[in-house]
């Protein structure tokens, strides 16, 4: 028995829904609501826009409050002052080839794409007082001078980064979705740094192995935070088989996409102080006095939604 499985799932948490099931409903849509109701859904970030244009595609009446100006929430393409089509990706800037969800929804809006180049081997690398390119670090990783273990040395920042995180993935591969909860939650207290030094499932780096990943992997600030919210990530830039695109003209393209689905429901600059009950009918504590059509619905349920609006699948 693996030692993660003494932390058993909890039995009321739901099966995940099968990826091929979530890819038909942007298609087809959500089943036609039998009784519609009146919905408020905070926040016209990406999850929120998919979960009002649903909601409204299947008769509800949809409310979408949105505090800033624009939608798209971390996705953000600045224009101005550039000139001649030019554009700054000021947020996400790249999607990675197995978002399957995030895909369906460029496919669907028909938006152009095109490769998004993460490095070079001519990139400049400067560490610890020492500048070099890339091609020439990964002949030699050693040269950046890393006080790494004696049988650490000869490996780049992904070669040992993939060393330390194999059984957990390995792991993760083979388990069903009830042991994937329990090795969650049996790594819940372990953060990135941690999980390093203190490898629950082989021999830990070395200090210096573990500030050459975060250095070289640019995970400084994050590396306190969660090790499975940042696996969640870093896969994606140390898998070679991972390949990252971005939407032609900005990303924030595919937000702006769903306008003609919500624009009667959207309401900008529309920020809130608190909510109660979220998971019944609740009300909204609003910054600042709501539209007179929105104050005197009877009866809204709010929807807060988390902002995971991609499937990955590793293969």
């Amino acid at each position: 028995m693996n030692p993660y499985q003494n932390s058993y799932p909890n039995p009321y948490m739901l099966p995940p829904i099968q990826p091929s099931h979530m890819i038909s409903i942007i298609r087809n849509g959500l089943e036609k609501g039998v009784q519609p109701r009146t919905i408020l859904v905070a926040g016209a970030g990406i999850a929120g826009l998919v979960t009002a244009s649903l909601l409204k595609e299947a008769g509800h009446r949809v409310i979408l409050l949105e505090a800033a100006e624009r939608v798209g929430g971390r996705v953000r393409t600045i224009r101005s002052p550039f000139s001649d089509g030019h554009y700054l990706d000021a947020g996400a800037m790249r999607i990675p080839c197995n978002h399957y969800l995030t895909w369906e929804y460029i496919r669907k809006f028909r938006l152009p794409v095109h490769p998004f180049i993460n490095s070079t081997p001519k990139d400049l690398i400067y560490v610890n007082g020492i500048r070099t390119r890339l091609d020439t670090y990964n002949r030699n990783p050693d040269l950046l001078d890393f006080p790494v273990f004696p049988h650490e040395r000869g490996q780049t920042e992904e070669d040992l980064v993939m060393q330390a995180i194999q059984p957990f993935l390995t792991l993760w591969e083979k388990a069903d979705w009830h042991q994937r909860y329990a090795l969650i939650s049996y790594l819940d207290a372990y953060s990135m740094e941690t999980y390093l030094k203190r490898n629950p499932f082989q021999l830990p780096l070395s200090p210096g192995a573990v500030e050459m990943i975060k250095v070289l992997l640019d995970i400084e600030g994050l590396a306190e935070h969660s090790f499975v919210e940042i696996i969640r990530v870093l896969i994606h830039f140390v898998d070679p088989k991972i390949q990252f695109f971005a939407v032609d003209g900005g990303m924030d393209r595919l937000p702006r996409s769903f306008l003609p689905l919500i624009q009667d429901s959207l309401h900008f600059s529309m920020n809130w102080s608190k909510s109660s009950n979220p998971l019944t009918r609740s009300r909204f504590t609003p910054v600042k006095p709501l539209p007179d059509a929105i104050t005197h619905l009877p009866a809204t349920s709010p929807w807060l939604p988390s902002p995971f609006p991609f499937y990955a699948e590793s293969k």
